[in-house]
């Protein structure tokens, strides 16, 4: 199955590169803006990832590869040769420091081509951050399934959103599987997930709702919070927390904004 918004995520991707070193955070951060570019055709970069010293890292919806830049360099390498059966693309990519891990949504699509890009199954992987071997797999359960944006917690779980069943899983520390951490028909075609403080923000790409969902203490979900916002959203995508504020791609609209969160109200200013 094609996913309507699939083929609008190239922009988002290459609208954060131009904006700086470190996307939409690079906005916060003041940092001087920085064009990457890559010398390989049809690169389809789906996701975004920064590293502290600057290193730009990219994932590819239509090549077995994920991509890195040097802290200064204006041209991104093949970093990581994603493997696989069938057709190998990537689409979440996230760098946490943390655990010295670079965590990536890996599509593995063995039906038809006339399905589209999306269709087939996906993993959770974690790489090392220096060398890009691989260091684990995670498989989403159920036949059908997209994993696509992936944040960590503050107690290290990682969360990855599965687009294509409303629901949100989770890595526990230790654990050797992913888990259903919330399944709500109001995540449809959930994908942005980044976690303010103790609590993770998710978007819908075809509600246009953002929602928080707190933790309990056991580490289950709370209930959905809708967030107010002070003005609409179109088809949101990549989303990014930064020193008390997150960062919001639409790549529909060719726009990245930054959303101060009161209480259960988001303030939306549009960055560029």
């Amino acid at each position: 199955m094609k996913s309507p918004y699939f083929s609008d995520l190239a922009r988002s991707a290459a609208l954060l590169i131009a904006l700086g070193a470190a996307g939409a955070l690079a906005v916060a951060a003041a940092a001087a803006p920085r064009e990457v570019s890559v010398d390989d055709t049809q690169v389809f970069p789906e996701s975004i990832t920064t590293l502290t010293d600057g290193t730009v890292i990219f994932s590819s919806a239509l090549k077995p590869f994920i991509y890195r830049s040097a802290p200064t360099s204006s041209r991104a390498e093949r970093w990581i040769e994603v493997k696989g059966e069938g057709r190998v693309s990537s689409a979440g990519v996230l760098a946490d420091p943390g655990t010295h891990t670079l965590w990536a949504c890996i599509m593995q699509q063995t039906e038809a081509p006339a399905a589209g890009p999306l269709a087939g199954h996906t993993a959770l992987r974690g790489y090392d951050l220096d060398s890009g071997r691989l260091k684990a797999s995670y498989s989403l359960p159920d036949e059908r399934n997209l994993c696509n944006d992936i944040a960590v917690g503050p107690d290290r779980s990682v969360y990855a959103s599965d687009s294509f069943n409303s629901r949100i899983m989770r890595l526990a520390p230790g654990a050797r599987a992913l888990r259903i951490w919330l399944q709500d028909k109001r995540l449809e075609n959930v994908n942005g997930l980044t976690f303010l403080g103790a609590d993770l923000y998710a978007n819908s790409t075809t509600t246009n709702h953002i929602y928080r969902i707190p933790s309990k203490p056991d580490g289950s979900a709370g209930a959905l919070v809708d967030l107010k916002l002070s003005q609409p959203i179109n088809a949101p995508d990549g989303m990014r927390a930064y020193r008390g504020r997150i960062y919001l791609a639409e790549p529909r609209e060719g726009r990245v904004s930054q959303l101060i969160i009161r209480g259960d109200t988001a303030s939306i200013t549009v960055l560029k």
